[in-house]
């Protein structure tokens, strides 16, 4: 009764959270309560980092695990470990059921190194680098200064230059980002009327590659 309770409870935030990303849907939230959610992000944003970190969801492609061998394969304390979960479960990242045991949603799935859907390398590098450049956004602010430049000394991009793993890390997660941005993309917009088309920062070239072999 106690977990069935949990788990309706859960269902509710999860649903208030939807209104609150996409405010057309009816039954809006109130202010007060957009502004408590949105104060509490952060929370949800690095349990997110820490499953991916570990990487939860790669052990689970064989099926469900009790929380303690996951814990036990994933090096972590069982306890802290299924507070996270639980909270990740929350918003359909991760299915935890009356036996306590943990299985992928495609949400979940969007973690591990392996999918086709993956974005682990991008919620890594955010993880590292943009949670880091996040911390001194007050003192950019106070300063009048970029943030990597308060941090760093230098620029985002020199940055990545003077650190390989960091820029690969980043152009791995930029890359499986755009695969799905630019499959959408040719779905919906007909290039076919134009003679010339440019992408400014294109990275690799996904976008001019796609365009030029779908038309």
């Amino acid at each position: 009764m106690f977990y069935r309770l949990k788990v309706r409870l859960s269902q509710w935030l999860f649903r208030r959270w939807e209104r609150l990303m996409w405010p057309t849907l009816p039954g809006r939230a109130t202010a007060q309560a957009d502004i408590y959610w949105l104060s509490q992000i952060a929370w949800l944003t690095r349990c997110l980092h820490i499953a991916t970190e570990l990487r939860v969801a790669d052990h689970l492609v064989q099926g469900a695990k009790s929380i303690d061998e996951l814990a036990r394969l994933v090096e972590a304390d069982e306890s802290y470990l299924y507070r996270v979960l639980r909270l990740l479960a929350a918003f359909e990242i991760f299915a935890i059921n009356e036996q306590r045991q943990v299985s992928l949603t495609p949400r979940a799935d969007c973690l591990r190194g392996d999918s086709p859907q993956s974005l682990r390398d991008w919620i890594l590098h955010g993880a590292q680098v943009e949670w880091e450049l996040a911390s001194a956004l007050p003192r950019a602010v106070k300063a009048g200064r970029p943030a990597d430049q308060i941090l760093w000394n230098q620029g985002y991009w020199d940055f990545l230059k003077d650190h390989p793993a960091l820029q690969s890390q980043f152009i791995a997660g930029m890359d499986r980002w755009n695969d799905a941005h630019v499959r959408e993309l040719l779905l919906a917009f007909d290039f076919t009327s134009y003679r010339r088309v440019v992408d400014v920062g294109g990275g690799r070239g996904a976008l001019i590659i796609g365009i030029l072999q779908h038309h």
